[in-house]
Formats: structure tokens, C-alpha cells, sequence
């Protein structure tokens, strides 16, 4: 029954060896993952507050068309209701303050994309 017993215990403790290095292993997974998951939060962080200041700079961009694009009207407008004296006007200011704030808007609207 010593034979037995201590058979029995060298067996129990060789198992418990085992089970404890499996766990020291799978521990050092946990901290390695661990770590590579903080490491791609900080990153997609940094990233998300560089879209940030890029969507905010855009809203200004785009707000600072606003007072050039109506005194662009207001003058395409203007020079329509006087009398065609052979002059033609070509409403290229209109044109150019619209197409950068469509331009603006679609990098916005991808800025936010990325965002979300």
C-alpha cells in the first residue's frame, strides 16, 4: 500500500506539474494578447482623434464657403438683372465655391465613415 501511495502521489504530482506549466503557458498568451489588444486601442485612438480634427476642419472649411458662395450669388445675380450690353456673364466663382463644397462634403462624409 506504500508502493501504492507514493506512486499514487509522484503520479498526482506530475499532473499538477503538468496542469500548472499549462497554465503558466496559457497565462502568457493572455498577457501577450493582452498587450497587442492595448496596443491597437492606443493606436485606433490616436487615429479616431486625427479623423476628429480632420472632421472639425473640414466643418470650418466648409462653413468658410458660406460668405463667399452668397456674395458670389448676390453678384451672379446682380449682373442678371441689369441690361445685356453684349456682356456675358459666366457664373465661375458659383461654380468653383460649389464644387469645393461638394468636394468638402463627400471628404466629410468619408471622414466620418471612418470615424464610425
Amino acid at each position: 500500500s506504500k508502493t501504492l501511495d507514493t506512486e499514487t502521489e509522484a503520479g498526482t504530482l506530475r499532473t499538477q506539474a503538468e496542469g500548472t506549466r499549462h497554465l503558466g503557458e496559457k497565462l502568457q498568451h493572455i498577457h501577450f494578447w493582452k498587450s497587442e489588444l492595448q496596443r491597437h486601442i492606443k493606436k485606433l485612438v490616436a487615429e479616431t482623434d486625427l479623423l476628429l480634427g480632420q472632421k472639425r476642419r473640414l466643418l470650418n472649411a466648409l462653413d468658410a464657403t458660406e460668405i463667399p458662395f452668397a456674395i458670389a450669388t448676390d453678384n451672379l445675380t446682380c449682373r442678371e438683372r441689369r441690361p445685356r450690353d453684349g456682356c456675358v456673364c459666366v457664373p465661375q466663382e458659383v461654380e468653383l465655391i460649389r464644387s469645393i463644397q461638394a468636394l468638402l462634403k463627400r471628404t466629410l462624409s468619408q471622414a466620418v465613415n471612418q470615424i464610425k
